[in-house]
């Protein structure tokens, strides 16, 4: 089956992506036809529009880099589009089973969150200024055309971040990039890079794919919450009164003290050879399951009866770590939030099935070590958890 990513970046391969402009160039691809049609169109746009409750709760109307806070009737948002105003709506994963499906798969083909947004912009008008974003982007022309004018970053805009100290001004003068996206087109810019974009001479429709990369920022977020299960760092810093910052030392002393003690044992847990392991398994066991329901199956399988031609399917884009304990009386499987833990026998089935797309009852049984009814079960439980279903 062909990757996600492979589909809207060819003739680019994921590799050259990966190496030669991600996080550092942005990247123009130009393709002839709409072939983004199977993903998004007018008639998403219209029913998610016409069948939500309004105002759209992730909605923006914009106009010149102004919000229009005016959007209180569906009446008011088409006159504003009149008026030349872009109407955005953010995560649209959330409205569009084919986004979401496409968020999702693109998400775990790449091991970082996305997020889709979507802009409906009209001749000759721009949703916002030049601005640079806090996340890499991948702009997918729907319909209509769009000029993009992309500029370099700066040292002060180089990787920034949403929540910062500093966040620069010092718009620049000369794009490095000056294209007019058609639909089927491609545009990839990296977070910190300047860039603004205006329809051309007729409406237009794209959706911006955010790439919410974790950053060493994170990685530091969930090692302070790693650290609250140690009691040094949950005790307080000793007290200091305001009249004996300058008449008693010792005071000062004993937060150096604690002070030293919380950074000895920092460096300690970043020496520990295990810590990236562990950081790597937070990342993968935070992807979330895009389709948790799986009813009647999510929670009553008693009914369930297989038989050897019961055919079964698994997302081949799931993410996940097999890994027994070093006694080898179980095997924990971590996915989707979760740890689901398994008679250390069962590792030849569940190797089995996290390595297919879709396989039989019968081909479950020839692989295994273990009785049909433990296949059954363990079956059962995996359909529970909606991390396979029945075809």
């Amino acid at each position: 089956m062909e990757k996600v990513i492979s589909k809207i970046l060819a003739p680019i391969t994921p590799e050259e992506f990966r190496d030669v402009y991600y996080t550092k160039q942005s990247l123009l691809i130009k393709n002839e036809g709409k072939r983004f049609d199977w993903l998004f169109g007018w008639s998403s746009l219209n029913q998610i529009l016409n069948q939500s409750f309004f105002p759209h709760p992730t909605m923006k109307v914009v106009l010149e880099g102004k919000p229009i806070n005016d959007i209180s009737e569906k009446s008011k948002v088409i006159e504003w589009c009149r008026k030349g105003a872009t109407v955005i709506i953010d995560q649209l994963q959330h409205y569009d089973p084919q986004v979401r499906r496409f968020v999702a798969s693109l998400s775990r083909e790449i091991g970082e969150p996305i997020n889709a947004n979507l802009y409906f912009s009209q001749p000759g008008r721009q949703a916002f200024n030049i601005h640079y974003d806090h996340h890499d982007v991948i702009i997918l022309q729907i319909q209509g055309l769009k000029r993009w004018k992309v500029y370099e970053d700066s040292e002060d805009t180089q990787f920034p971040l949403f929540v910062q100290k500093n966040h620069s001004s010092n718009t620049p003068d000369i794009p490095i990039l000056d294209c007019i996206l058609s639909p089927g087109d491609v545009l990839y810019i990296p977070r910190g890079h300047w860039h603004a974009a205006t329809a051309k001479d007729e409406q237009s429709l794209h959706l911006t794919i955010g790439i919410d990369a974790r950053t060493g920022v994170d990685f530091a977020t969930w090692l302070a919450n790693e650290l609250r299960d140690n009691i040094s760092f949950r005790k307080c810093f000793p007290l200091i009164f305001n009249d004996e910052i300058n008449d008693n030392k010792n005071y000062h002393i004993l937060q150096l003290q604690h002070f030293e003690n919380l950074r000895n044992i920092l460096i300690h847990k970043l020496k520990n050879d295990k810590l990236f392991d562990d950081y790597t398994r937070h990342c993968l066991i935070t992807s979330k399951s895009i389709e948790p329901f799986y009813f009647p199956w999510s929670t009553n399988t008693s009914e369930l009866i297989f038989s050897k031609a019961s055919l079964l399917k698994r997302d081949g884009n799931q993410r996940f770590l097999l890994e027994s304990n070093e006694d080898k009386d179980t095997i924990t499987l971590t996915i989707q939030e979760k740890y689901h833990r398994f008679i250390y026998e069962a590792e030849p089935l569940l190797k089995f099935i996290f390595s297919k797309t879709e396989f039989s009852f019968k081909e479950a049984l020839e692989v295994s070590e273990i009785s049909e009814s433990d296949v059954s079960d363990i079956l059962e439980h995996l359909l529970s958890e909606s991390l396979i279903q029945l075809v």
